[in-house]
């Protein structure tokens, strides 16, 4: 395939992102397009910074909705980027000097067979991306070591926009 996606599935604090960075470092040095699409970005972005815990709860409808946008955003946004085409060689003749794969990372929990499904249908849908076949893979970063993923929480509170001006105690 020409076009890969990596969907990227864990609870907070597993690693998915540390993990995005690497692949896209390891693909890209072996001379793959890729590009990791973090949706915790676009979450801060749309709520204009860092949400409390509040925003998670699974019963705050306004925080459900907001939080499906962003997801739809990023993934909108990283098929736009797959089906991009390919720069054009030195020569300009307007024909690619060479074919590269395209690796579209997507980066959130994705912890609810409803999402994963839901990005699996996006990125297959035979109408929707006619021509444009995408492959898909999913890849579940799981951590259940107390002491790493207490350095891990340790980590995100001091390095997160997410935690920015929060009390440790609290976050």
């Amino acid at each position: 395939n020409e076009r890969l996606v990596l969907v990227l599935v864990g609870l907070p604090g597993r690693g998915k992102s540390f993990i995005a960075r690497k692949l896209q470092n390891f693909l890209t040095w072996r001379g793959s397009d890729c590009k990791v699409f973090n949706v915790g970005k676009y979450r801060r972005h749309a709520a204009e910074g860092a949400c409390d815990a509040n925003f998670f709860d699974t019963k705050n409808s306004a925080a459900s909705n907001l939080r499906e946008k962003v997801a739809s955003l990023a993934l909108e946004d990283m098929l736009k980027w797959l089906d991009e085409p390919f720069e054009n060689d030195a020569n300009g003749n307007g024909a690619p000097s060479f074919r590269k794969d395209r690796v579209g990372i997507f980066d959130a929990t994705n912890s609810t067979k409803a999402r994963r499904d839901w990005v699996l249908r996006e990125c297959t849908d035979v109408v929707k991306r006619a021509g444009k076949t995408t492959g898909v893979v999913f890849v579940e970063s799981i951590c259940d070591d107390e002491e790493l993923l207490r350095e891990n929480y340790r980590t995100k509170m001091s390095n997160s926009p997410d935690y920015k001006d929060v009390d440790p105690e609290k976050a």
